[in-house]
């Protein structure tokens, strides 16, 4: 049995792992704009569709349709429209394939350029699911619409890092890695403004030591950027930037823009909502620019390692984080601006730790990995506001760039075990905690949709129902928006369309 274990435990730890993530997304329902998607009325509406029941025609007619009048995010709107035009099970069961995938190519890639134990490896990778917070992921991950956007798309872009980087030759894999980029560019802007800019350094870098133009790189090059181009000349875009919600933000110039954007993007990236991944960026940032000062004692390896140490304390002796502490410290709109100027220089400082390590030991790889996660998070400048979900990429990256830190720091120790399962304990509680907060709304949401799938099936037999009662969901934290808070009433417009109702019918919840 033990050589068993130890000849299969890579398979075993993702198998388990993905059966974890299962159980998790069994809680997972429809939220928000995630009716209307699966009826194909969001944005754009298709006559003639039942419920959430379309042919491909129809289909083919609403990407169309959504394309020109509300945004370029086609090709992953159509796979969740597929998906839940079958059911939310089979939804469920491809998210949790898609997050078992991603993990599985964050210990491909890291496999690469780390020495140590491969079960370690593995249960590090598996853990930086766990360490994704409630509030990134009921924006991010259990809101389909959210999670097609910016989780779904992470895996062509690993898998392309991961195969493009082998090397390999012949027409197969040239179509294979093309197909990968090419829906990693052609799927929402964080992810896609990470991957053009991952071709094109890569591109460059061999450019330069090579010394000579490598046809493939061009090829490459020329997929990411058709990808890019029909995500971004969407006409629908301009529909969206003139719409009421946005218009005024981008009436704004560039300078204003940033003015805006800037703190708020300092503020989102290193958030109390993230405090696990955030503190363990910080020690990683801490951890290289100990290295680096031990290396060369110059003045910005001195002043990097006391600028880190400062965010680090602070961050790990606070509820919130250094950033967010100091910036809510001053009122004054000049006071501000002077903390941002230091937040700056801090970042920058961060980032000099992180690449100049990465460029002496020669891996170019994770030198990438560090401005694609930049980039996709400077993209966001252009937005009208910052969504917590626009972390995802952002933190799926720097794992990679955590878990080698944790590496070189236990590999020579006695301990690395003790503090590899402190850390998958850390990890599984959250899992355990949020699953558990969806799992006390499960009960409420099936005797929803039970009541409301039974509704159309009454009425449709000739019954006359001009009222649905409804129930409120036990707690809030763990689901996304409901039609019953604030504003969102418009919402029941969808599950009417979703669930095949009467236009006039009235959903009430109590």
């Amino acid at each position: 049995m033990k050589k068993f274990l130890n000849k299969y435990r890579i398979p075993i730890i993702f198998f388990v792992f993905f059966l974890i993530v299962l159980i998790e997304n069994q809680f997972m329902w429809l939220y928000h704009d995630d009716y209307g998607y699966a009826s194909l009325s969001y944005a754009y509406k298709v006559q003639g569709v039942a419920g959430h029941t379309f042919s491909f025609s129809q289909l083919l007619d609403f990407l169309i349709g959504h394309y020109n009048n509300w945004g370029g995010r086609i090709l992953y709107f159509a796979i969740e429209c597929l998906l839940l035009e079958k059911s939310i099970v089979l939804y469920r069961f491809v998210q949790s394939i898609v997050i078992t995938l991603i993990v599985y190519y964050i210990y491909k890639i890291t496999k690469k350029h780390i020495k140590i134990d491969d079960y370690i490896l593995a249960i590090l990778s598996t853990c930086c699911y766990g360490f994704i917070e409630i509030m990134v992921v009921r924006t991010g991950i259990f809101w389909p619409t959210a999670s097609v956007l910016y989780v779904f798309p992470l895996l062509p872009l690993l898998m392309f890092i991961y195969y493009y980087d082998c090397n390999k030759k012949g027409n197969i894999y040239n179509i294979f890695v093309c197909i990968l980029i090419f829906f990693a560019t052609f799927s929402q802007e964080q992810i896609a403004v990470a991957a053009l800019s991952y071709v094109i350094i890569y591109s460059l870098n061999d450019l330069i030591r090579n010394k000579k133009i490598n046809k493939k790189n061009i090829l490459i090059v020329i997929i990411s950027l058709i990808g890019f181009a029909i995500l971004m000349l969407s006409p629908g875009s301009k529909v969206r930037m003139n719409h009421p919600s946005s218009a005024d933000f981008y009436q704004l110039s560039m300078t204003g823009k940033i003015i805006k954007n800037y703190p708020e993007l300092i503020i989102n990236i290193f958030s109390h909502y993230s405090k696990i991944f955030v503190m363990l960026l910080l020690f990683s940032i801490l951890y290289l620019s100990i290295k680096n000062y031990k290396n060369k004692k110059n003045v910005v390896n001195t002043v990097s390692l006391l600028s880190n140490c400062v965010i680090t304390i602070l961050t790990m002796l606070s509820n919130g984080t250094y950033f967010e502490i100091i910036y809510n410290l001053f009122s004054s709109n000049l006071l501000k601006l002077f903390v941002v100027i230091i937040f700056s220089i801090q970042l920058l400082l961060m980032i000099y730790s992180i690449l100049i390590y990465y460029i002496k030991i020669n891996n170019f790889m994770y030198v990438s990995l560090v401005i694609m996660a930049l980039l996709s998070q400077a993209a966001m400048i252009m937005a009208p506001y910052y969504p917590l979900r626009s972390v995802i990429v952002f933190e799926i990256l720097l794992d990679i760039i955590i878990i080698d830190c944790i590496c070189d720091f236990i590999k020579e120790k006695s301990y690395k075990n003790v503090i590899v399962f402190s850390l998958m304990f850390i990890s599984l509680l959250n899992l355990f905690t949020i699953t558990k907060g969806y799992y006390r709304n499960d009960y409420v949401n099936k005797k929803n949709n039970e009541i409301l799938i039974n509704s159309s099936i009454k009425i449709k037999a000739g019954e006359k129902i001009n009222k649905i009662k409804l129930k409120k969901l036990p707690d809030l934290t763990y689901s996304g928006e409901q039609p019953y808070i604030g504003d969102n009433d418009y919402i029941n417009q969808w599950i009417i369309e979703y669930y095949d109702l009467p236009e006039d019918i009235k959903i009430m919840y109590e």
